[in-house]
């Protein structure tokens, strides 16, 4: 991620959290829905507790009005791509760690 797509993302996150649970919500509704196979990496989690902690780039727009720039958006994607991207690999990594060699 630029420098810049880093800051839209903490200046729109500042903006959105104030949605909080809302917004965090329709992440996970969307995740599922988009990749219902995604469902099983929460299988055993508190979604509560998740839902606090990521949110969806096309949920953003809701609550941001204005501020919801293509800037603001392609950092959004960015930065979305990139925790998918590590939470897939977590994913297909094996839960025995004691059994790696």
């Amino acid at each position: 991620m630029t420098p810049e797509q880093t800051e839209l993302v903490r200046e729109t996150w500042e903006r959105v959290n104030a949605e909080g649970e809302a917004v965090a919500l329709s992440f996970y509704e969307r995740l599922f829905e988009v990749d219902p196979l995604a469902r099983q990496l929460f299988a055993k989690a508190d979604m509560s507790a998740q839902r606090s902690k990521l949110m969806q780039v096309w949920s953003f727009g809701q609550g941001l009005g204005d501020a919801w720039t293509r800037e603001a958006e392609a950092a959004w994607e960015r930065a979305y791509a990139l925790v998918s991207s590590i939470m897939s690999r977590a994913g297909e990594e094996p839960t025995d760690r004691g059994s790696l060699p």
